[in-house]
């Protein structure tokens, strides 16, 4: 898989949580279609559910998907624009993008978003 923000080759990061793609050059992260099942099994929750769903409010983003290198959406969360790809549900963060996202969310305990994000910063050891 290529980086779609600078086209380098993604590196495959593993932890005892799962596995994401991490470009070396930039430090953007995706997360596989399998990395959102995995939170939807795992945490029985469809938060993530609304991220593949192109709305009205949904703005087309300059970002081809790493995976399937379909044109990626950018969606809400809040605050926060995130890169989700409506076809194979992949999701793209910047650098830094994520730790920035959970130190905001970290704040809300009983919003999806801050689970999803609490996930997240385990799944990196970052939280």
């Amino acid at each position: 898989m290529k980086c779609p923000k600078d086209h380098n080759s993604l590196e495959l990061v593993s932890n005892r949580h799962g596995a994401n793609y991490t470009c070396p050059k930039c430090e953007g992260i995706f997360y596989s279609k399998q990395d959102v099942e995995a939170f939807q099994y795992n945490y029985q929750s469809n938060v993530l559910t609304q991220l593949f769903e192109p709305s009205d409010k949904s703005k087309t983003s300059s970002l081809n998907c790493p995976h399937c290198s379909q044109q990626m959406c950018l969606v809400m969360l809040s605050r926060f624009e995130l890169d989700c790809c409506p076809n194979c549900c992949g999701i793209w963060f910047d650098k830094n993008e994520l730790a920035k996202t959970i130190a905001v969310y970290g704040q809300e305990p009983n919003s999806g978003e801050s689970d999803l994000l609490s996930f997240l910063a385990s799944w990196l050891n970052i939280g």
